[in-house]
């Protein structure tokens, strides 16, 4: 694999169109500014992309986004010399208020309602019917489920299971178990935690005053149980952890990807950044130097940069410079294969549009309404 392969690999980006070829004046204006191509499927052999990331303007109902993420699929096997390796196509679909496809799709409950159950069967459940839906539709991978505890930061709110840790851990555990039966890779967010944050990392970067202490007693706690479960990703925050690195955001800090999640945690899976379109992030780095910053703290996969072709050559500067090492670039790229290889391997049994019990998934989400009150 050349340096350019490897570093396209660490991108996903979002994109302009409801198709991966075919778009409109005003998309592949968007797409040339952002992406520096037309359409997507032109950024895929550009610049040799492993990822994308599929986002509400992209989608008018199910059915159409299954033939835009079959598109990408193709896009990405014409592009690259090793077709056994799937390309990874990502959404928010938590449920509740992130819900990015509607129209066609089972509308699952906010973890919130499901958290009030009591039950983690029914996390496990409707992650699994949520899965099942994505995997017909051709999504590999799902930004989900949430792992923050509490209710109280603006940017969670119901998106979290529970206002307890071991509730919050029991529910996001029994989440990952059902996407990953249902053939969907799961990502838990936001690490370290964002329940207690104030303010919402889309427009600044919200402290977490908490004691070093108090984040293993609490915020850490579903982490570390899905962790333990084999969760293949990690989606990290925007965060100023004050108690680990005070005025850093902890997407670009080494002492809490790599120093935290890595080497206390012993996680060994694939770390995603949060979107780098978050002013926090692109206001203060910029996009190229916010990638780099990122993968040097121990991120793999650098989500949604401002500009990718500006990621792009940063990170390939960085790499021929020697500021990224070839061994923490190979690191990252080796991680990210094995990704690719596991979302292959859970995700063979795709379900056919037919077969997916769309009845029973609607019927599930009402017994579990019904019995959260």
């Amino acid at each position: 694999m050349s340096r350019k392969e490897k570093v396209g690999s660490l991108l996903m980006p979002q994109f302009a169109g409801r198709s991966a070829t075919d778009v409109t004046s005003d998309e592949a204006s968007t797409n040339s500014q952002t992406l520096g191509v037309r359409s997507m499927a032109r950024a895929v052999t550009r610049y040799h992309l492993a990822g994308a990331i599929v986002m509400s303007p992209n989608i008018t109902d199910a059915r159409q986004v299954k033939r835009l993420n079959d598109g990408l699929a193709a896009a990405a096997r014409k592009s690259s010399a090793n077709t056994d390796l799937p390309m990874i196509i990502g959404i928010d679909q938590e449920g509740g208020i992130v819900q990015r496809v509607k129209d066609g799709a089972t509308t699952f409950p906010p973890a919130r309602t499901i958290g009030k159950t009591g039950r983690p069967g029914n996390a496990r459940q409707l992650a699994f019917d949520n899965g099942t839906e994505l995997r017909a539709m051709g999504f590999t991978l799902d930004f989900a489920p949430v792992a923050d505890v509490g209710f109280d930061s603006p940017a969670i709110g119901s998106r979290a299971y529970a206002a307890g840790p071991k509730a919050a851990a029991a529910m996001t555990t029994a989440a990952v178990d059902g996407y990953r039966e249902a053939g969907i890779v799961p990502v838990v967010k936001h690490f370290p935690g964002h329940g207690s944050a104030g303010g919402d990392s889309h427009e600044e970067l919200p402290a977490v005053t908490r004691s070093t202490a108090q984040l293993k007693r609490i915020d850490l706690v579903p982490f570390r149980a899905a962790i333990a479960d084999r969760v293949p990703a990690v989606l990290s925050g925007h965060l100023d952890v004050r108690a680990v690195d005070p005025g850093t955001a902890s997407s670009v800090s080494r002492k809490v990807v790599t120093g935290m999640l890595r080497d206390d945690l012993g996680f060994r899976g694939v770390t995603f950044t949060d979107s780098q379109l978050m002013e926090p992030i692109v206001g203060k780095f910029g996009a190229g130097e916010a990638a780099v910053r990122s993968v040097l703290a121990g991120e793999d996969v650098v989500l949604m940069p401002a500009d990718l072709g500006a990621a792009y050559d940063a990170l390939l500067d960085a790499a021929a410079s020697g500021r990224i090492t070839e061994k923490r670039l190979d690191d990252a790229v080796t991680r990210v294969t094995a990704l690719r290889l596991y979302a292959k391997r859970i995700g063979a049994d795709r379900p056919s549009w037919s077969e997916v019990p769309w009845a029973k998934h609607r019927a599930h989400v009402r017994a579990v309404i019904a019995e959260a009150g």
